[in-house]
């Protein structure tokens, strides 16, 4: 019996599948960690950014690569 998620894959998709998932959970908890070690001009843009990289992970990443690090006090 196949498995759910990946029974329709073969060898190198699955492969492919598996780095790129594990490209954007490496790059989620970098933007996370990025998130909790540093100020940010506005106390409640720290906490909009969790919740942002929280719930929607891929846009919340590159939202936060693009426009989120340039809120950090420097």
């Amino acid at each position: 019996m196949m498995g759910l998620a990946l029974g329709a894959y073969d060898g190198w998709q699955t492969f492919l599948v598996m780095i790129g998932g594990c490209l954007l959970l490496g790059l989620w908890l970098a933007a996370l960690l990025d998130i909790f070690r540093h100020s940010f001009q506005q106390p409640y843009q720290k906490i909009l950014w969790v919740v942002i990289v929280t719930l929607f992970p891929v846009v919340g990443i590159f939202g936060y690569m693009l426009l989120g690090r340039k809120q950090k006090i420097k």
